[in-house]
């Protein structure tokens, strides 16, 4: 028969046999290779070379929410734009968002591309 002493004995044996496989664990986990790393690559690292390189940041503006952003009529494009057709210029649209993203591209020495995506919020 089994007294209560063997029985405290067994149990702190089995603790200590339990803290240190979860150290070695914990070990392994802290140690692992970071090349042999599943995740996806970071790729926002190269975003401000390629924003550089392409002379365009890309910004998506909702023209229908003034006062953070709205389509002004009868105004021509930038003459000389690398924006595409589909975009917009900075001087064709105005409000807060677009006050912010042509800051934000004239610190980067790049031009705003604006795309634009229409909302119907206010009904």
């Amino acid at each position: 028969m089994i007294g209560l002493e063997t029985i405290k004995d067994i149990t702190i044996k089995g603790f200590h046999v339990s803290i240190i496989i979860l150290l070695v664990f914990t070990g392994m986990i802290a140690c692992k290779d970071s090349s042999t790393s599943t995740s996806q690559p970071d790729q926002s690292k190269d975003k401000l070379s390629e924003i550089s390189e392409r002379g365009t940041i890309i910004v998506a503006t909702d023209a229908n929410f003034p006062p953070a952003s709205k389509l002004k009529a009868d105004v021509v494009r930038l003459f000389g734009t690398q924006c595409a057709a589909d975009q917009y210029t900075a001087n064709q649209l105005e409000g807060f968002d677009v006050d912010v993203a042509r800051e934000i591209a004239d610190r980067l020495g790049v031009e705003g591309e604006h795309y634009l995506f229409l909302t119907n919020y206010r009904q």
